[in-house]
């Protein structure tokens, strides 16, 4: 039998699906990302499978690339980071792609909403009106939702934790407070932030930053060697005595004694000053 198959279906069907997908990553994940570049990863998606579709490719050529083409999704949408947050977003996406894929195919073999699945160069070809697309969307938003259906921990007022925090690949011990005014947000990166004292910290930081000096005033420090420049930047943190600037750098895990590690992505400010009882301050924004 001879199907008519249409690239602009095609197209749009994946980059619904594409667009979907990115968009349940980053909810899962507590990653922000740009929209634009949600979009630009999901056209891609959508323009690789369409032209491998036509090309009708064989299937030992069109897996390796199509996992290829997996990471680099992800890679437009999100950036890089570490290696187990980008294979831990291409799992995702992966995921609710076949969700999508699932759903897609029950109403359209099952259900009076009909319609016709083809195979081609390692691709399905969904020919379904946008109200289909638009039911098996809802259905694998849930379905990827029930999966990952857990209780969210709590941030309690004046609770305290064992806290260890990794940085530049090493990590350091001590206890953290829950500080629930705590409410610093890097705008840039899209993460919340924790503060830590420099003397807590220092042993997890390079060599050619151990000087406390370079944090004692972040907006005139000394000369730094160039890569040690890139690991940090500032921001400017309100304390009761007043806006201070910090040097912050990104985590690399946090992990709670009683709760484990910490999923979303998160940033340390390094105050030269003590902070009171606890060396750490946590930000309640890490349980979102």
């Amino acid at each position: 039998m001879q199907y008519d198959v249409y690239a602009d279906v095609m197209f749009l069907t994946n980059f619904t699906a594409d667009a979907l997908a990115l968009a349940l990553v980053r909810l899962f994940m507590k990653r922000r990302a740009r929209t634009g570049r949600v979009l630009a990863a999901a056209a891609f998606g959508a323009l690789y499978a369409t032209v491998f579709f036509f090309l009708d490719a064989p299937l030992y050529v069109s897996a390796p690339l199509g996992a290829v083409s997996l990471f680099l999704i992800i890679l437009i949408a999100f950036g890089f980071g570490s290696v187990k947050k980008l294979v831990s977003r291409a799992v995702i996406f992966a995921l609710a792609l076949a969700g999508f894929a699932a759903a897609t195919a029950v109403l359209a073999l099952f259900t009076p909403l009909g319609g016709k699945i083809i195979f081609a160069g390692g691709f399905y070809y969904f020919d379904l009106s946008f109200f289909t697309v638009l039911i098996s969307s809802l259905l694998s938003t849930a379905l990827c939702f029930f999966v990952n259906l857990k209780k969210r921990p709590e941030a309690e007022k004046g609770a305290v934790y064992g806290a260890a925090v990794t940085v530049f690949g090493k990590t350091v011990k001590c206890r953290a407070l829950m500080d629930t005014g705590n409410s610093l947000f890097d705008g840039i990166y899209g993460v919340p932030i924790i503060v830590c004292e420099y003397k807590t910290l220092k042993d997890a930081l390079p060599s050619d930053l151990r000087e406390e000096k370079i944090f004692a005033d972040p907006t005139s420090p000394p000369p730094l060697p160039p890569e040690a420049a890139k690991k940090l930047r500032v921001v400017f943190v309100s304390t009761v005595s007043g806006t201070k600037p910090m040097f912050c750098a990104s985590v690399d895990i946090l992990e709670l004694e009683g709760v484990g590690v910490i999923k979303r992505e998160t940033a340390v400010a390094v105050s030269a000053e003590p902070l009171g009882k606890y060396p750490m301050l946590l930000n309640p924004m890490i349980f979102d």
